[in-house]
């Protein structure tokens, strides 16, 4: 971009230097007009001067003619005859002389028009052209200075661009330096998304606490690996998925719609509610939904939705790890807000804490559409297990996706033209209930999980210091909650 203005510069400096040659040889040929006209002026001026001059002469050499006859009649006085002759002849005389006298009076007052209309057509032509030039000059004046302020814009143009370029080059160098620096950068090979390169400080440290590392051992299909065998991925492929997912969601939408005035702590508020969206789930996923809703049948449910209790592990998470909170502080704008924030992503609940950025509540969790990154890695990475040819393009969705005001809030919108797409991937979705999710022999495995869990929560099994806890106590405490992951029936088979 700098290279095309700087040529564009230059190509507006040649055209004024090309204008300015051109109003030269305009001057040029106006001054070469005028002299040719004033020229020509003075050639007829000096003709009539000549015609002028000969006519004196013939006047000279009458009046000397006519001297000479008044001589011979003073002479001849005597001669009646003679004198009437010479009287007759200078009578005649006279009327030559005085129709020579006429025409050379008439020939200098010509003369002296001619000459008087001749200068004034030429200072009448030099005026007009004087005016014009003026007028040339005059706009000629403006296009400069049009062209001057664009000149000037594009400067400042090019200023600001060199500005961001630099701020941008700046904020890349510290990148690089953080990279540098830090020998815990992680680079995660994903079957979806491909290499995950995690290098923001905060992130890699609450992907090490102990709460994020149990998601590891919890398979997001649960017990189905036992039937296929390529669904053994865990709630912390998951989750790493979604934190890429969401990050690049919001950061097109950085990119692409600057006027959304959307922050860097945005940007991190949105990617950790995604890294910690799974934070909730316990043995074998949703099976233990399914165990939780029948052991505390008469109430008392330490949570109803997942995601209620994953802020609840998030908060714990803060509250054990002292490293994660000093981060948390360092990296968010308003720490209190934007952890209020960060669960209400989690919870998909819109409080109007960020007014004017609606949309990003519909990132993580949208409700209104149900195309969310959870439902978007969900079903891509499900699909992937049984080999389903899936149309959908992350990427392609992303670079479509826009924001437009909507009575007043600032919501999500996706392409009309994409429709057959998104009708697609939720017949993919719809296929996955079907073929994985609700097959017969994996609902049988899963409900003799269940049971296995709630015949197990007969006996206390949970270490919880000096004392055990069984696992429906156990989900009361997040400190021991943490302790539960697919290993249980491991605990459980040892008893």
């Amino acid at each position: 971009e700098n290279e095309k203005l700087k040529e564009i510069k230059e190509l507006l400096e040649e055209q004024l230097v090309l204008f300015q040659s051109e109003k030269e040889e305009f001057i040029q040929e106006r001054s070469l007009l005028e002299t040719i006209e004033i020229q020509k002026h003075d050639e007829e001026i000096q003709q009539l001067k000549i015609q002028s001059a000969s006519y004196q002469e013939q006047k000279e050499s009458a009046e000397e003619s006519f001297v000479e006859e008044i001589k011979e009649l003073q002479s001849a006085t005597d001669k009646d005859g003679m004198r009437d002759k010479i009287v007759q002849g200078l009578l005649s005389q006279n009327g030559e002389l005085k129709s020579i006298f006429t025409l050379s009076q008439k020939l200098n007052h010509s003369t002296c028009i001619m000459s008087t209309g001749k200068l004034s057509v030429a200072e009448k032509m030099t005026e007009q052209l004087q005016k014009e030039l003026k007028q040339e000059q005059a706009e000629s004046k403006k296009e400069i200075e049009l062209l001057q302020e664009k000149i000037t814009a594009m400067n400042l143009q090019q200023i600001e661009r060199d500005k961001e370029v630099q701020e941008k080059e700046e904020a890349l160098m510290l990148k690089i330096e953080n990279l540098m620096r830090s020998k815990d950068n992680l680079i995660l090979q994903d079957d979806i998304y491909g290499d995950i390169i995690i290098d923001n400080p905060l992130i890699l440290k609450i992907i090490k606490t102990h709460q994020f590392q149990r998601l590891k051992d919890i398979k997001k299909l649960g017990y189905i690996y036992q039937n296929i065998s390529k669904s053994t991925y865990s709630r912390l492929e998951h989750s790493i998925g979604m934190y890429y997912l969401a990050g690049e969601y919001v950061k097109q939408l950085q990119r692409r719609q600057p006027e959304l005035n959307i922050t860097e702590s945005d940007v991190l508020c949105v990617q950790i509610a995604a890294l910690c969206y799974n934070l909730g789930h316990g043995p074998f996923s949703h099976i233990f939904g399914l165990f939780l809703k029948e052991v505390f049948q008469s109430g008392n449910k330490p949570w109803e939705k997942v995601s209620e209790a994953s802020v609840m592990m998030f908060d714990h998470m803060i509250e054990e790890n002292d490293d994660v909170k000093n981060l948390l502080k360092e990296f968010l704008d308003n720490y209190e807000a934007d952890i209020e924030f960060i669960q209400e992503l989690i919870h998909g609940a819109r409080t109007g804490q960020r007014k004017g950025k609606e949309f990003l509540y519909e990132i993580v969790v949208n409700k209104t559409s149900g195309l969310d990154v959870c439902m978007i890695d969900d079903t891509t990475r499900d699909a992937a297990v049984l080999g389903m040819n899936i149309n959908f393009k992350w990427r392609v969705f992303l670079s479509k996706v826009e924001v437009r005001n909507e009575n007043g809030e600032q919501r999500i919108f996706f392409q009309k033209d994409d429709l057959e797409t998104y009708n697609d991937l939720f017949k993919t979705r719809h296929s996955l209930h079907r073929e994985l999710y609700y097959l017969r022999k994996n609902r049988i495995i899963a409900i003799m999980i269940k049971r296995i869990l709630v015949k197990s929560d007969e006996k206390p099994i949970i270490r919880n210091g000096d004392s055990h806890l069984t696992i429906s106590e156990a989900t009361k405490s997040m400190f021991t909650y943490t302790q539960l992951n697919d290993g249980i029936l491991s605990a459980i088979k040892s008893q």
